[in-house]
Protein backbone atom coordinates (compact mmCIF):
# COMPACT_ATOMS: atom_id res chain seq x y z
CA UNK A 1 0.00 0.00 0.00
CA UNK A 2 2.73 2.31 1.08
CA UNK A 3 5.19 1.64 -2.51
CA UNK A 4 1.90 2.38 -4.62
CA UNK A 5 0.90 5.52 -2.68
CA UNK A 6 4.66 6.84 -3.67
CA UNK A 7 4.34 5.35 -7.28
CA UNK A 8 1.45 7.14 -8.26
CA UNK A 9 2.23 10.36 -5.98
CA UNK A 10 5.36 10.16 -8.19
CA UNK A 11 4.01 8.87 -11.84
CA UNK A 12 1.12 11.20 -11.52
CA UNK A 13 2.03 14.18 -9.35
CA UNK A 14 5.06 14.65 -11.49
CA UNK A 15 2.88 15.19 -14.33
CA UNK A 16 0.63 17.62 -12.81
CA UNK A 17 3.67 19.53 -10.84
CA UNK A 18 5.75 20.06 -14.16
CA UNK A 19 2.74 21.78 -15.61
CA UNK A 20 1.83 23.49 -12.62
CA UNK A 21 2.69 27.06 -13.92
CA UNK A 22 0.00 26.16 -17.42
CA UNK A 23 -3.24 27.02 -15.65
CA UNK A 24 -5.45 26.37 -18.26
CA UNK A 25 -3.85 23.09 -18.68
CA UNK A 26 -5.52 22.05 -15.91
CA UNK A 27 -9.00 22.20 -17.60
CA UNK A 28 -7.90 19.56 -19.66
CA UNK A 29 -10.11 16.28 -19.26
CA UNK A 30 -6.51 14.00 -18.95
CA UNK A 31 -5.20 15.95 -16.35
CA UNK A 32 -9.13 15.70 -14.29
CA UNK A 33 -8.81 12.50 -15.06
CA UNK A 34 -5.14 12.33 -13.37
CA UNK A 35 -6.39 13.57 -10.67
CA UNK A 36 -9.42 11.37 -10.26
CA UNK A 37 -6.57 8.31 -10.12
CA UNK A 38 -4.69 10.10 -7.70
CA UNK A 39 -7.34 11.03 -5.53
CA UNK A 40 -8.94 7.18 -6.05
CA UNK A 41 -5.49 5.64 -5.11
CA UNK A 42 -5.59 7.53 -1.81
CA UNK A 43 -9.35 6.79 -1.01
CA UNK A 44 -8.45 3.29 -1.55
CA UNK A 45 -5.50 3.06 0.42
CA UNK A 46 -7.36 4.30 3.29
CA UNK A 47 -9.96 1.80 3.07
CA UNK A 48 -7.55 -0.82 3.12
CA UNK A 49 -5.63 0.61 6.16
CA UNK A 50 -8.52 0.38 8.34
CA UNK A 51 -9.84 -3.25 6.87
CA UNK A 52 -6.21 -4.59 6.87
CA UNK A 53 -6.17 -5.25 11.35
CA UNK A 54 -9.99 -5.76 10.95
CA UNK A 55 -9.99 -8.84 8.44
CA UNK A 56 -8.92 -12.24 9.65
CA UNK A 57 -8.29 -13.50 5.79
CA UNK A 58 -6.14 -11.26 3.88
CA UNK A 59 -6.65 -13.05 0.62
CA UNK A 60 -10.12 -11.40 -0.51
CA UNK A 61 -8.25 -8.12 0.02
CA UNK A 62 -4.98 -9.08 -1.62
CA UNK A 63 -7.13 -9.64 -4.85
CA UNK A 64 -9.66 -6.54 -4.32
CA UNK A 65 -5.75 -4.45 -4.50
CA UNK A 66 -4.48 -6.62 -7.30
CA UNK A 67 -6.65 -5.83 -9.53
CA UNK A 68 -7.42 -2.14 -8.27
CA UNK A 69 -3.83 -1.92 -9.44
CA UNK A 70 -4.16 -3.24 -13.03
CA UNK A 71 -7.41 -1.17 -13.56
CA UNK A 72 -5.20 1.86 -12.30
CA UNK A 73 -2.55 0.91 -14.87
CA UNK A 74 -5.11 0.08 -17.26
CA UNK A 75 -6.22 3.91 -16.90
CA UNK A 76 -2.70 5.32 -17.18
CA UNK A 77 -2.03 3.71 -20.02
CA UNK A 78 -5.54 4.54 -22.11
CA UNK A 79 -4.17 7.78 -20.92
CA UNK A 80 -1.25 8.66 -21.88
CA UNK A 81 -1.13 7.05 -25.58
CA UNK A 82 -3.12 3.49 -25.34
CA UNK A 83 -0.54 0.82 -26.84
CA UNK A 84 2.12 3.93 -27.24
CA UNK A 85 2.26 4.10 -23.66
CA UNK A 86 5.94 3.98 -21.64
CA UNK A 87 3.40 2.46 -18.72
CA UNK A 88 2.75 -0.93 -19.82
CA UNK A 89 5.66 -2.01 -17.55
CA UNK A 90 3.26 -1.17 -14.77
CA UNK A 91 0.92 -4.14 -15.24
CA UNK A 92 4.31 -6.25 -14.76
CA UNK A 93 5.16 -5.35 -11.61
CA UNK A 94 1.67 -5.88 -10.57
CA UNK A 95 2.10 -9.17 -12.03
CA UNK A 96 5.31 -9.89 -10.14
CA UNK A 97 3.69 -8.17 -7.21
CA UNK A 98 0.67 -10.86 -7.43
CA UNK A 99 3.32 -13.43 -7.37
CA UNK A 100 5.46 -12.89 -4.55
CA UNK A 101 2.20 -12.16 -1.99
CA UNK A 102 -0.08 -14.76 -3.94
CA UNK A 103 1.84 -17.21 -5.41
CA UNK A 104 2.44 -18.58 -9.04
CA UNK A 105 -1.69 -18.99 -9.32
CA UNK A 106 -2.41 -15.43 -8.24
CA UNK A 107 0.52 -14.41 -10.64
CA UNK A 108 -1.54 -16.18 -13.51
CA UNK A 109 -5.00 -14.68 -12.64
CA UNK A 110 -3.55 -11.13 -12.60
CA UNK A 111 -1.92 -11.68 -15.91
CA UNK A 112 -4.59 -12.90 -17.77
CA UNK A 113 -6.69 -9.55 -15.92
CA UNK A 114 -3.59 -7.46 -17.72
CA UNK A 115 -3.77 -9.29 -21.19
CA UNK A 116 -8.06 -8.49 -21.10
CA UNK A 117 -7.09 -4.93 -20.54
CA UNK A 118 -4.32 -5.11 -23.40
CA UNK A 119 -6.51 -6.81 -26.03
CA UNK A 120 -8.77 -3.85 -24.81
CA UNK A 121 -6.08 -1.19 -25.51
CA UNK A 122 -5.31 -3.45 -28.80
CA UNK A 123 -9.36 -3.11 -30.04
CA UNK A 124 -9.01 0.28 -29.61
CA UNK A 125 -6.12 1.07 -31.37
CA UNK A 126 -7.66 -0.87 -34.15
CA UNK A 127 -11.34 1.50 -33.94
CA UNK A 128 -13.77 -1.81 -33.18
CA UNK A 129 -14.82 0.21 -30.16
CA UNK A 130 -16.31 2.88 -32.36
CA UNK A 131 -17.49 0.23 -34.98
CA UNK A 132 -19.07 -1.10 -32.44
CA UNK A 133 -20.69 1.99 -31.85
CA UNK A 134 -21.50 2.82 -35.45
CA UNK A 135 -19.18 6.41 -35.34
CA UNK A 136 -15.91 5.18 -37.14
CA UNK A 137 -14.95 2.28 -39.60
CA UNK A 138 -11.43 0.64 -39.95
CA UNK A 139 -8.28 2.74 -40.17
CA UNK A 140 -7.37 2.71 -43.72
CA UNK A 141 -3.20 2.82 -42.51
CA UNK A 142 -2.90 1.17 -39.34
CA UNK A 143 1.00 1.50 -38.04
CA UNK A 144 2.42 -1.74 -37.39
CA UNK A 145 3.22 -0.82 -33.51
CA UNK A 146 -0.26 -0.47 -32.60
CA UNK A 147 -0.48 -4.22 -33.04
CA UNK A 148 2.80 -5.16 -32.87
CA UNK A 149 2.96 -3.64 -28.66
CA UNK A 150 0.07 -4.46 -27.31
CA UNK A 151 0.79 -8.26 -28.62
CA UNK A 152 4.39 -8.28 -27.51
CA UNK A 153 3.19 -6.87 -23.45
CA UNK A 154 0.78 -9.69 -23.73
CA UNK A 155 3.16 -12.87 -24.58
CA UNK A 156 5.20 -10.65 -21.82
CA UNK A 157 2.56 -11.01 -19.50
CA UNK A 158 2.39 -14.35 -19.37
CA UNK A 159 6.15 -15.12 -19.64
CA UNK A 160 6.44 -12.64 -16.54
CA UNK A 161 3.86 -14.56 -14.46
CA UNK A 162 5.38 -17.75 -15.08
CA UNK A 163 9.01 -16.40 -14.57
CA UNK A 164 7.88 -14.46 -11.33
CA UNK A 165 6.00 -17.56 -9.92
CA UNK A 166 8.28 -19.82 -10.37
CA UNK A 167 11.24 -17.58 -8.83
CA UNK A 168 8.51 -16.65 -5.80
CA UNK A 169 7.81 -20.37 -5.13
CA UNK A 170 11.67 -21.22 -5.09
CA UNK A 171 12.07 -18.06 -2.74
CA UNK A 172 8.74 -19.50 -0.45
CA UNK A 173 10.89 -23.29 -0.94
CA UNK A 174 14.08 -21.14 0.05
CA UNK A 175 12.95 -19.30 3.23
CA UNK A 176 11.28 -22.96 4.22
CA UNK A 177 14.20 -24.21 3.91
CA UNK A 178 15.92 -21.59 6.25
CA UNK A 179 13.62 -21.58 8.98
CA UNK A 180 14.16 -25.31 8.87
CA UNK A 181 17.68 -24.63 9.08
CA UNK A 182 17.58 -22.23 11.40
CA UNK A 183 15.44 -24.17 13.75
CA UNK A 184 17.79 -26.86 13.34
CA UNK A 185 20.81 -24.62 14.21
CA UNK A 186 18.44 -23.36 17.42
CA UNK A 187 17.69 -26.98 18.91
CA UNK A 188 21.43 -27.78 17.70
CA UNK A 189 23.02 -24.67 20.10
CA UNK A 190 20.06 -25.31 22.63
CA UNK A 191 21.07 -29.08 22.86
CA UNK A 192 25.01 -28.74 23.00
CA UNK A 193 24.65 -25.35 25.65
CA UNK A 194 22.44 -27.86 27.57
CA UNK A 195 24.97 -31.19 27.08
CA UNK A 196 27.53 -28.80 28.28
CA UNK A 197 25.62 -27.22 30.79
CA UNK A 198 24.79 -30.81 32.55
CA UNK A 199 28.18 -31.98 32.46
CA UNK A 200 29.76 -32.17 35.85
CA UNK A 201 33.35 -30.72 35.56
CA UNK A 202 33.98 -27.28 34.30
CA UNK A 203 34.45 -26.28 30.90
CA UNK A 204 36.07 -22.89 30.40
CA UNK A 205 36.16 -21.31 26.85
CA UNK A 206 38.35 -18.18 26.14
CA UNK A 207 39.46 -16.30 22.57
CA UNK A 208 42.65 -15.61 21.58
CA UNK A 209 43.29 -12.67 23.59
CA UNK A 210 42.17 -15.10 26.91
CA UNK A 211 38.81 -13.61 27.16
CA UNK A 212 36.37 -15.28 28.58
CA UNK A 213 33.50 -16.31 25.90
CA UNK A 214 31.60 -19.07 28.02
CA UNK A 215 31.58 -20.75 31.67
CA UNK A 216 29.14 -23.83 32.13
CA UNK A 217 26.97 -24.73 35.01
CA UNK A 218 29.74 -26.76 36.97
CA UNK A 219 32.59 -24.07 36.44
CA UNK A 220 30.07 -21.86 38.20
CA UNK A 221 29.92 -23.95 40.95
CA UNK A 222 33.04 -24.49 41.05
CA UNK A 223 35.11 -20.93 40.69
CA UNK A 224 31.77 -20.00 42.64
CA UNK A 225 31.52 -17.29 39.51
CA UNK A 226 28.14 -16.32 37.52
CA UNK A 227 29.07 -16.57 33.68
CA UNK A 228 26.96 -13.02 32.73
CA UNK A 229 29.38 -11.32 34.87
CA UNK A 230 32.47 -13.10 33.77
CA UNK A 231 31.29 -13.15 30.49
CA UNK A 232 34.15 -11.45 27.78
CA UNK A 233 36.43 -10.30 30.88
CA UNK A 234 40.41 -11.22 30.66
CA UNK A 235 41.07 -14.41 32.49
CA UNK A 236 43.45 -12.43 34.76
CA UNK A 237 41.06 -9.98 36.23
CA UNK A 238 38.13 -12.40 36.96
CA UNK A 239 39.80 -15.53 37.57
CA UNK A 240 43.15 -14.88 39.00
CA UNK A 241 43.38 -17.86 40.84
CA UNK A 242 43.71 -19.57 37.19
CA UNK A 243 45.74 -17.05 35.45
CA UNK A 244 48.73 -19.03 36.17
CA UNK A 245 47.52 -22.37 34.54
CA UNK A 246 45.66 -20.57 31.82
CA UNK A 247 49.30 -19.12 30.80
CA UNK A 248 51.04 -22.04 30.92
CA UNK A 249 48.40 -23.73 29.31
CA UNK A 250 48.32 -21.73 26.91
CA UNK A 251 52.07 -21.07 25.97
CA UNK A 252 53.65 -22.29 22.79
CA UNK A 253 56.76 -22.46 24.33
CA UNK A 254 55.74 -24.83 27.33
CA UNK A 255 53.54 -27.24 25.14
CA UNK A 256 51.76 -28.95 28.12
CA UNK A 257 48.26 -29.99 27.82
CA UNK A 258 47.89 -30.72 31.54
CA UNK A 259 48.24 -28.75 35.25
CA UNK A 260 47.29 -29.29 38.54
CA UNK A 261 47.39 -27.70 41.96
CA UNK A 262 45.60 -26.09 44.69
CA UNK A 263 43.23 -23.16 44.45
CA UNK A 264 41.35 -21.02 47.07
CA UNK A 265 37.70 -20.15 46.17
CA UNK A 266 36.72 -16.63 46.89
CA UNK A 267 33.36 -17.23 48.27
CA UNK A 268 33.82 -20.01 50.83
CA UNK A 269 37.99 -19.52 50.89
CA UNK A 270 37.68 -23.11 50.55
CA UNK A 271 41.10 -24.22 48.89
CA UNK A 272 40.13 -27.06 46.68
CA UNK A 273 42.42 -29.40 44.42
CA UNK A 274 42.31 -28.96 41.08
CA UNK A 275 43.09 -30.26 37.86
CA UNK A 276 42.64 -28.89 34.21
CA UNK A 277 43.37 -29.59 31.07
CA UNK A 278 43.93 -27.42 27.69
CA UNK A 279 42.86 -27.88 23.85
CA UNK A 280 42.95 -25.69 20.85
CA UNK A 281 39.21 -24.37 19.77
CA UNK A 282 38.65 -24.53 16.38
CA UNK A 283 36.24 -22.21 14.04
CA UNK A 284 34.09 -22.97 10.80
CA UNK A 285 36.83 -22.39 8.86
CA UNK A 286 39.01 -25.13 10.60
CA UNK A 287 41.34 -21.95 12.14
CA UNK A 288 42.22 -21.19 16.28
CA UNK A 289 39.50 -19.12 17.33
CA UNK A 290 40.82 -19.90 21.37
CA UNK A 291 41.15 -22.19 24.09
CA UNK A 292 39.08 -24.65 26.05
CA UNK A 293 39.98 -25.82 29.27
CA UNK A 294 38.12 -28.50 31.46
CA UNK A 295 38.28 -28.21 35.40
CA UNK A 296 37.54 -31.27 37.23
CA UNK A 297 38.04 -31.21 41.21
CA UNK A 298 40.26 -33.53 42.47
CA UNK A 299 39.95 -32.69 45.71
CA UNK A 300 38.84 -36.02 47.28
CA UNK A 301 40.87 -37.78 44.66
CA UNK A 302 43.80 -36.17 46.00
CA UNK A 303 43.10 -36.82 49.69
CA UNK A 304 42.10 -40.18 48.99
CA UNK A 305 45.59 -41.09 47.01
CA UNK A 306 46.84 -39.48 50.38
CA UNK A 307 45.38 -41.81 52.42
CA UNK A 308 46.01 -44.84 50.20
CA UNK A 309 49.71 -43.64 50.18
CA UNK A 310 49.77 -43.62 54.21
CA UNK A 311 48.08 -46.98 54.55
CA UNK A 312 50.56 -48.33 52.33
CA UNK A 313 53.48 -46.87 54.70
CA UNK A 314 51.77 -48.10 57.62
CA UNK A 315 51.00 -51.93 56.17
CA UNK A 316 54.65 -51.74 55.46
CA UNK A 317 55.28 -50.46 59.19
CA UNK A 318 52.89 -53.56 60.60
CA UNK A 319 54.90 -55.98 58.91
CA UNK A 320 58.01 -54.50 60.08
CA UNK A 321 56.65 -54.13 63.14
CA UNK A 322 55.08 -57.72 63.31
CA UNK A 323 58.65 -58.83 62.60
CA UNK A 324 60.96 -56.87 65.20
CA UNK A 325 58.45 -57.05 67.99
CA UNK A 326 59.23 -60.44 69.19
CA UNK A 327 63.01 -60.01 68.70
CA UNK A 328 63.05 -57.06 70.36
CA UNK A 329 60.62 -58.06 73.04
CA UNK A 330 62.47 -60.90 74.60
CA UNK A 331 65.78 -59.20 74.90
CA UNK A 332 64.20 -56.35 76.95
CA UNK A 333 62.82 -58.65 79.26
CA UNK A 334 65.79 -60.64 79.53
CA UNK A 335 67.50 -57.28 80.56
CA UNK A 336 64.88 -56.38 82.59
CA UNK A 337 65.07 -59.09 84.79
CA UNK A 338 68.78 -59.62 85.04
CA UNK A 339 68.76 -55.99 87.06
CA UNK A 340 66.07 -56.36 88.89
CA UNK A 341 68.03 -59.67 90.02
CA UNK A 342 71.33 -57.45 90.53
CA UNK A 343 70.06 -54.82 92.34
CA UNK A 344 67.72 -57.70 94.64
CA UNK A 345 71.19 -59.78 95.34
CA UNK A 346 73.95 -57.89 95.08
CA UNK A 347 75.24 -55.54 97.80
CA UNK A 348 75.58 -52.04 95.23
CA UNK A 349 75.95 -48.34 96.10
CA UNK A 350 73.73 -45.60 95.56
CA UNK A 351 75.14 -44.57 92.21
CA UNK A 352 75.15 -48.22 91.29
CA UNK A 353 71.44 -48.59 92.32
CA UNK A 354 70.32 -45.38 90.12
CA UNK A 355 72.09 -46.23 87.23
CA UNK A 356 70.25 -50.02 87.35
CA UNK A 357 67.00 -47.77 88.08
CA UNK A 358 67.73 -45.52 84.91
CA UNK A 359 68.34 -48.88 82.87
CA UNK A 360 64.91 -50.52 84.13
CA UNK A 361 62.60 -46.92 83.62
CA UNK A 362 64.25 -47.04 80.11
CA UNK A 363 63.61 -50.52 78.90
CA UNK A 364 60.41 -50.05 80.47
CA UNK A 365 60.07 -47.01 78.13
CA UNK A 366 60.78 -48.76 75.27
CA UNK A 367 58.73 -51.61 76.02
CA UNK A 368 55.30 -48.78 75.87
CA UNK A 369 57.06 -47.19 72.34
CA UNK A 370 56.89 -50.77 70.95
CA UNK A 371 53.03 -51.53 72.70
CA UNK A 372 51.90 -47.84 71.03
CA UNK A 373 53.60 -48.86 67.95
CA UNK A 374 52.20 -51.93 67.58
CA UNK A 375 48.56 -50.91 68.47
CA UNK A 376 49.01 -48.34 65.77
CA UNK A 377 50.08 -50.77 62.80
CA UNK A 378 48.21 -53.27 63.40
CA UNK A 379 45.07 -54.35 61.27
CA UNK A 380 41.52 -52.96 63.35
CA UNK A 381 39.68 -54.86 64.87
CA UNK A 382 35.59 -54.80 63.11
CA UNK A 383 33.41 -55.74 65.45
CA UNK A 384 31.24 -53.31 65.65
CA UNK A 385 28.79 -53.04 68.51
CA UNK A 386 26.17 -50.53 69.69
CA UNK A 387 27.77 -47.54 72.45
CA UNK A 388 26.09 -45.35 73.76
CA UNK A 389 28.35 -42.40 73.43
CA UNK A 390 27.00 -40.12 75.96
CA UNK A 391 28.22 -42.56 78.56
CA UNK A 392 31.53 -43.39 77.23
CA UNK A 393 32.32 -39.67 77.16
CA UNK A 394 30.67 -38.78 80.31
CA UNK A 395 32.63 -41.98 82.40
CA UNK A 396 36.38 -41.08 80.65
CA UNK A 397 35.56 -37.54 81.67
CA UNK A 398 34.91 -38.38 85.04
CA UNK A 399 38.08 -40.93 85.38
CA UNK A 400 40.46 -38.35 84.04
CA UNK A 401 38.91 -35.55 86.32
CA UNK A 402 39.90 -37.71 89.65
CA UNK A 403 43.23 -38.29 88.11
CA UNK A 404 44.90 -35.91 89.85
CA UNK A 405 48.78 -36.64 88.86
CA UNK A 406 47.32 -35.26 85.25
CA UNK A 407 44.77 -32.45 85.81
CA UNK A 408 46.58 -30.74 88.90
CA UNK A 409 44.59 -27.13 89.19
CA UNK A 410 43.38 -27.49 85.79
CA UNK A 411 40.08 -26.57 85.64
CA UNK A 412 37.91 -29.74 83.79
CA UNK A 413 34.26 -28.31 82.67
CA UNK A 414 31.95 -30.87 80.09
CA UNK A 415 28.49 -30.44 78.69
CA UNK A 416 27.80 -33.60 76.51
CA UNK A 417 23.91 -33.27 77.10
CA UNK A 418 23.07 -33.56 73.43
CA UNK A 419 24.55 -36.76 73.03
CA UNK A 420 22.17 -38.35 75.51
CA UNK A 421 20.70 -40.45 72.83
CA UNK A 422 23.20 -40.70 70.45
CA UNK A 423 24.10 -44.37 69.55
CA UNK A 424 27.46 -44.84 67.64
CA UNK A 425 28.28 -48.35 65.67
CA UNK A 426 31.33 -49.43 67.19
CA UNK A 427 34.52 -50.04 69.19
CA UNK A 428 33.35 -48.54 73.13
CA UNK A 429 37.24 -49.14 74.53
CA UNK A 430 38.64 -47.79 71.41
CA UNK A 431 36.49 -44.55 71.59
CA UNK A 432 37.75 -44.24 75.63
CA UNK A 433 41.27 -44.98 74.33
CA UNK A 434 40.12 -41.42 72.07
CA UNK A 435 38.72 -39.10 74.40
CA UNK A 436 41.32 -40.30 77.20
CA UNK A 437 44.19 -39.40 75.03
CA UNK A 438 42.57 -36.15 73.82
CA UNK A 439 42.63 -35.21 77.38
CA UNK A 440 45.53 -36.03 78.26
CA UNK A 441 46.95 -34.34 75.57
CA UNK A 442 45.15 -31.48 76.67
CA UNK A 443 46.36 -31.50 80.43
CA UNK A 444 49.99 -31.56 79.13
CA UNK A 445 49.60 -28.94 76.47
CA UNK A 446 48.45 -26.07 79.99
CA UNK A 447 52.52 -26.16 80.79
CA UNK A 448 51.61 -23.79 83.82
CA UNK A 449 49.25 -26.84 85.05
CA UNK A 450 46.51 -23.96 85.88
CA UNK A 451 43.84 -23.53 82.91
CA UNK A 452 40.69 -25.03 81.47
CA UNK A 453 39.64 -27.71 79.66
CA UNK A 454 36.33 -28.44 78.33
CA UNK A 455 34.13 -30.84 76.29
CA UNK A 456 31.23 -29.98 74.46
CA UNK A 457 28.49 -32.24 72.31
CA UNK A 458 26.71 -30.79 69.26
CA UNK A 459 24.44 -33.19 66.55
CA UNK A 460 23.67 -32.42 63.53
CA UNK A 461 21.27 -33.74 60.81
CA UNK A 462 21.92 -33.94 57.10
CA UNK A 463 25.81 -34.05 57.24
CA UNK A 464 28.30 -35.47 54.52
CA UNK A 465 31.50 -36.41 56.49
CA UNK A 466 34.81 -35.86 54.33
CA UNK A 467 38.38 -36.91 54.89
CA UNK A 468 39.26 -34.02 58.14
CA UNK A 469 36.22 -31.84 57.16
CA UNK A 470 32.81 -32.21 56.98
CA UNK A 471 29.51 -30.56 55.41
CA UNK A 472 26.25 -29.76 56.85
CA UNK A 473 24.25 -30.09 53.94
CA UNK A 474 20.56 -29.35 53.02
CA UNK A 475 17.82 -31.64 55.36
CA UNK A 476 17.28 -35.15 53.98
CA UNK A 477 14.00 -36.41 56.03
CA UNK A 478 16.75 -37.33 59.30
CA UNK A 479 18.58 -39.99 57.13
CA UNK A 480 21.83 -38.54 57.86
CA UNK A 481 23.09 -37.53 61.90
CA UNK A 482 26.07 -36.55 62.75
CA UNK A 483 27.83 -35.68 66.42
CA UNK A 484 30.48 -33.60 66.86
CA UNK A 485 32.60 -33.72 70.13
CA UNK A 486 34.87 -31.17 71.34
CA UNK A 487 37.35 -31.23 73.28
CA UNK A 488 39.33 -27.47 74.21
CA UNK A 489 41.99 -26.08 76.06
CA UNK A 490 43.87 -22.98 76.93
CA UNK A 491 47.06 -24.13 76.54
CA UNK A 492 50.29 -23.00 74.22
CA UNK A 493 48.27 -23.96 70.78
CA UNK A 494 50.19 -25.51 67.71
CA UNK A 495 51.78 -23.39 65.29
CA UNK A 496 49.83 -23.44 61.95
CA UNK A 497 52.58 -24.98 59.48
CA UNK A 498 52.52 -27.77 62.03
CA UNK A 499 48.70 -28.58 61.63
CA UNK A 500 48.94 -30.84 58.62
CA UNK A 501 51.57 -33.35 60.28
CA UNK A 502 50.37 -34.01 63.71
CA UNK A 503 48.17 -36.51 62.74
CA UNK A 504 51.42 -38.33 61.43
CA UNK A 505 52.92 -41.07 62.41
CA UNK A 506 55.81 -40.32 64.66
CA UNK A 507 55.33 -36.64 64.53
CA UNK A 508 55.02 -35.16 67.80
CA UNK A 509 56.40 -31.44 69.82
CA UNK A 510 56.51 -33.48 72.99
CA UNK A 511 60.39 -33.81 74.20
CA UNK A 512 59.15 -37.49 75.41
CA UNK A 513 56.23 -38.08 73.45
CA UNK A 514 56.20 -40.99 70.68
CA UNK A 515 54.20 -39.49 67.98
CA UNK A 516 51.68 -42.17 67.67
CA UNK A 517 48.73 -41.16 70.10
CA UNK A 518 47.12 -38.50 67.55
CA UNK A 519 48.23 -41.25 64.36
CA UNK A 520 46.63 -43.89 66.63
CA UNK A 521 43.37 -42.15 67.86
CA UNK A 522 42.80 -40.67 63.86
CA UNK A 523 42.82 -44.15 62.64
CA UNK A 524 40.37 -45.26 65.24
CA UNK A 525 38.20 -42.49 63.96
CA UNK A 526 38.63 -43.39 60.79
CA UNK A 527 37.71 -47.13 61.52
CA UNK A 528 34.32 -45.60 62.41
CA UNK A 529 33.22 -43.60 59.71
CA UNK A 530 34.20 -40.68 61.11
CA UNK A 531 37.01 -37.85 61.08
CA UNK A 532 38.95 -36.13 64.01
CA UNK A 533 40.08 -32.03 63.38
CA UNK A 534 41.96 -29.47 64.94
CA UNK A 535 42.12 -25.59 64.98
CA UNK A 536 44.73 -24.18 66.98
CA UNK A 537 46.50 -20.56 67.68
CA UNK A 538 49.89 -20.29 69.48
CA UNK A 539 49.00 -18.85 72.83
CA UNK A 540 45.49 -18.98 72.95
CA UNK A 541 44.75 -23.43 73.08
CA UNK A 542 43.71 -26.23 70.62
CA UNK A 543 40.18 -27.21 69.78
CA UNK A 544 39.72 -31.17 68.57
CA UNK A 545 36.67 -31.86 67.41
CA UNK A 546 35.76 -35.31 66.65
CA UNK A 547 32.30 -36.08 64.01
CA UNK A 548 30.64 -39.48 64.37
CA UNK A 549 27.48 -40.45 62.48
CA UNK A 550 24.77 -41.61 65.03
CA UNK A 551 21.48 -42.44 64.80
CA UNK A 552 19.23 -41.49 67.79
CA UNK A 553 17.35 -43.67 70.27
CA UNK A 554 14.32 -41.80 71.78
CA UNK A 555 14.77 -44.18 75.35
CA UNK A 556 17.54 -42.88 76.38
CA UNK A 557 16.33 -39.35 76.52
CA UNK A 558 14.27 -40.66 79.56
CA UNK A 559 13.98 -39.68 82.92
CA UNK A 560 16.29 -36.92 85.06
CA UNK A 561 19.36 -34.80 83.87
CA UNK A 562 22.84 -35.29 85.41
CA UNK A 563 24.83 -38.83 86.09
CA UNK A 564 22.69 -40.30 88.02
CA UNK A 565 20.03 -40.38 84.95
CA UNK A 566 22.70 -42.33 82.93
CA UNK A 567 22.15 -45.21 85.96
CA UNK A 568 19.81 -47.45 83.96
CA UNK A 569 22.58 -47.56 81.20
CA UNK A 570 25.57 -47.11 82.94
CA UNK A 571 28.73 -49.16 81.39
CA UNK A 572 29.97 -51.21 83.74
CA UNK A 573 33.38 -52.59 81.33
CA UNK A 574 34.40 -51.53 78.33
CA UNK A 575 32.97 -54.36 76.38
CA UNK A 576 29.43 -54.00 77.58
CA UNK A 577 27.02 -52.67 75.27
CA UNK A 578 23.95 -50.42 75.52
CA UNK A 579 20.23 -51.69 75.51
CA UNK A 580 19.46 -53.28 72.18
CA UNK A 581 18.52 -50.36 69.82
CA UNK A 582 17.29 -50.75 66.18
CA UNK A 583 20.38 -49.31 64.00
CA UNK A 584 19.76 -48.12 60.09
CA UNK A 585 21.66 -50.74 58.16
CA UNK A 586 22.76 -47.61 55.95
CA UNK A 587 24.77 -46.41 59.28
CA UNK A 588 26.82 -48.52 58.81
CA UNK A 589 28.12 -48.31 55.26
CA UNK A 590 27.78 -44.44 55.22
CA UNK A 591 30.79 -42.05 55.46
Amino acid sequence: MVIRVLMVTLLLGSAIIVNINDVDSFADPSYLAIATLIIATYVATIIYAVLVPRLQSLVSLTYVQLIGDVALSAGLIILTGGSKSIFSFLLYLTIINAAIVLGQSGAFIIATLSCLVLVGILLQGLGFWGIATGELGLPKHIAPATIYNPVVHIFACYLVSFLAGHLAWRLEEQGTELERRKLDIAELQALTHNILSSISEGVLTLDNKRRILFLNHGGERLLQRVSDEIYGLEVRGCLPELAGAVEELTDEASRRSEWSGWIQRPLDEEVRYLSVSHSQLYNVEDKPYGHIFILKDLTEVHSMEQRMRRQERLAAVGQLAAGIAHEIRNPLASISGSIEMLQAVSQVDEDEQRLMTIVIREVERLNSLIENFLDYSKPSRRDPAQVVIFEVVRETTELFGRDTALVGDIQLDADIEAARACVVMGDSEALRQVFWNLLRNAAQAIEAGEGRIEVRAETFRGVRLRDRSWERLADQGGEHNALRLTVSDTGKGIPGELLEQIFEPFFTTKSKGTGLGLATINRIIEDHDGFIGVTSEVGEGSLFEVVLPFERDPRLTEGASGAGSAASIHVDTVDVVAPAVEVSEQLVSWK
